[in-house]
């Protein structure tokens, strides 16, 4: 009986961890989280080769549209190559999720996570037609 309950116990605690947080829809009482550093990592494939670079963003307002901008660190075998993507028309779409056209034809559409550890931005980065993934964290 004691081993079952352990075993039991084990396999909820295992669920529990694969589970996954509900998308929650941006609403404009979430804009005030949004403001702020964010860090994390981007990763695209381009030219058949999957590239990771970290990245930056800064969120420099709380109301529509969002201004701030994008800074990512890619690597090159001489060190980081530097990329900085101002923008100033960051809206909420319908779904809640927040748009953000970037310059050189770049876009990210990130949904926005919300625990009591980490506030977290997650969605898609795409660079022309290379479409790709986004992770950031509010420091």
């Amino acid at each position: 009986m004691k081993r079952s309950m352990i075993a039991l116990l084990a396999v909820f605690s295992l669920l529990g961890a694969c589970a996954t947080v509900p998308i929650k829809p941006i609403a404009s009482s979430d804009l005030p989280d949004l403001k702020g550093k964010w860090e994390g990592t981007r990763e695209i494939v381009l030219n058949f080769l999957r590239t990771f670079s970290y990245a930056e963003l800064g969120i420099y307002n709380d109301t529509l549209p969002l201004k701030g901008k994008l800074t990512l660190y890619i690597p090159e075998y001489t060190g980081n190559e530097v990329r900085t993507y101002p923008f100033e028309d960051g809206q909420v779409d319908q779904t809640g999720k927040l748009i953000i056209n970037l310059p050189e034809d770049n876009r990210m559409e990130l949904s926005f996570y919300s625990g009591e550890a980490k506030k977290t931005l997650y969605g898609s980065f795409s660079h022309g037609r290379q479409l790709g993934k986004i992770v950031l964290h509010k420091r």
